[in-house]
């Protein structure tokens, strides 16, 4: 920068030398999540059968739809979130979800939004208002 001009004048101007926001999503290496659908099987008869066991088939949750058991990890149901990621998730994990649950991806991207407006507006809102 030329001498002088270290400082910009107004918030119009910070905002236009400051540096630009980018969104680059990294998967957790221990997370379950997959771009491509993931391998689901049919609940067996003796599931069914066993009066404790629930079927989440085609039930929503947050931003998720519950696909099927998983084909590949016991205990796991295979969820579609509404940006078309797949999760894997427990039994537990549906059944006490929050009513804006959905995956890495989608919060790691609302986590940039808020922070993005938080710089820009200095005023503080919740993670969830930015799950788009």
């Amino acid at each position: 920068m030329k001498a002088g001009h270290e400082k910009p004048i107004d918030a119009v101007a910070a905002r236009v030398v400051a540096k630009g926001e980018q969104f680059e999503y990294q998967a957790n290496a221990t997370s379950l999540d997959s771009d491509l659908p993931l391998a689901i099987k049919s609940v067996p008869d003796a599931a069914r059968a066993n009066p404790s066991f629930r079927n989440y088939t085609g039930d929503r949750f947050g931003r998720f739809t519950v696909m099927g058991l998983s084909a590949d990890k016991k205990g796991r149901w295979v969820c579609r979130c509404v940006c078309g990621r797949y999760s894997m998730r427990s039994s537990s994990a549906i059944v006490s979800s929050a009513e804006d649950a959905c995956c890495d991806q989608c919060y790691l991207q609302a986590v940039s939004k808020r922070q993005e407006h938080l710089r820009r507006s200095t005023k503080d809102r919740p993670t969830k208002d930015f799950l788009a």
